[in-house]
C-alpha cells in the first residue's frame, strides 16, 4: 500500500480492498480470541471522478462509470494507473486481458425489440405472445487470433414502466485466451484490436434504426 499511496500522492484516499479478518479460539487456561487481519489489495473510488481503479499483487481493474467520456480519454487514464501498476507490482505476464461494455439502453415505448436488435427474440408458440423478459448468452472465438467475446443481453424490467421504461442491457466481454507478455505498447495494441473486435459485435448487434438513435 505505501508503494501505491506514493505513486498517487498523499491527496488520494486508498480503501482498502477483500480486508479479511481470522478470529481463532485459543484454549490456554483462559478463553480468549486472538484476531488478525490483513488485505488483498487497494481501491480509489468512486469519488469526484465517476471511476474505480484497483490495484493488487495480480490484478489490475479500471472501471469508467456513467457518463462514459471517449475512447482516448478512457485508454490514457487507464494507462496512467496501469503503468503506475507495472512500477510497483512489476507483473511480467497477464493470464487474461479484458476490455467490457456494459451498455444500458432506455427503451421506447413505441419500439419493440425488432427496432433494436438484429436478431431478437421471437415467440415460437404461434400464439403471438407478448415478450416480458429474455436472457442471451453466446461466447465467440477468433480463429488466428488469442481473442474471445462473451455477448449478453437481455431486458430490465422496472416497477414503474411510464416514470423509467425498460432498458435494454447489451454487455460485450473481450478477453485474450492465452497468458501475454505485459508491458505498456503490447497492452495498447491488444487493446487498440479488442476495441475494434468490441465495435464490430456491438454494431452487428444492433439496427440502424438503435445506431440512429444513439449518435
Amino acid at each position: 500500500m505505501p508503494a501505491i499511496q506514493h505513486e498517487l500522492g498523499t491527496g488520494v484516499p486508498l480503501l482498502p480492498e477483500n480486508a479479511q479478518t481470522i478470529q481463532l479460539d485459543v484454549a490456554t487456561g483462559i478463553h480468549q480470541t486472538v484476531s488478525s487481519s490483513y488485505w488483498q489489495g487497494v481501491r480509489i473510488g468512486p469519488g469526484e471522478r465517476p471511476e474505480i481503479v484497483r490495484f493488487s499483487r495480480d490484478l489490475f481493474a479500471y472501471s469508467r462509470l456513467s457518463p462514459y467520456e471517449h475512447w482516448p480519454a478512457f485508454l490514457r487514464r487507464a494507462m496512467e494507473f496501469f503503468s503506475m501498476h507495472l512500477r510497483v507490482a512489476r507483473p511480467g505476464i497477464a493470464q487474461r486481458i479484458g476490455l467490457r461494455f456494459i451498455n444500458r439502453i432506455p427503451m421506447s415505448p413505441s419500439l419493440s425489440l425488432e427496432d433494436y436488435l438484429t436478431s431478437p427474440p421471437k415467440d415460437t408458440s404461434g400464439l403471438d405472445l407478448p415478450i416480458s423478459g429474455f436472457l442471451y448468452h453466446a461466447n465467440f472465438q477468433t480463429p488466428n487470433y488469442p481473442y474471445a467475446v462473451n455477448v449478453s443481453t437481455t431486458l430490465q424490467q422496472t416497477p414503474d414502466p411510464v416514470k423509467q421504461p425498460p432498458a435494454l442491457i447489451l454487455d460485450l466481454d473481450v478477453f485474450t485466451v492465452t497468458p501475454t507478455l505485459l508491458d505498456e505498447k503490447s497492452l495498447e495494441g491488444h487493446l487498440r484490436r479488442m476495441r475494434w473486435l468490441k465495435n464490430k459485435v456491438f454494431f452487428g448487434s444492433i439496427t440502424p434504426i438503435l445506431q440512429e438513435r444513439l449518435q
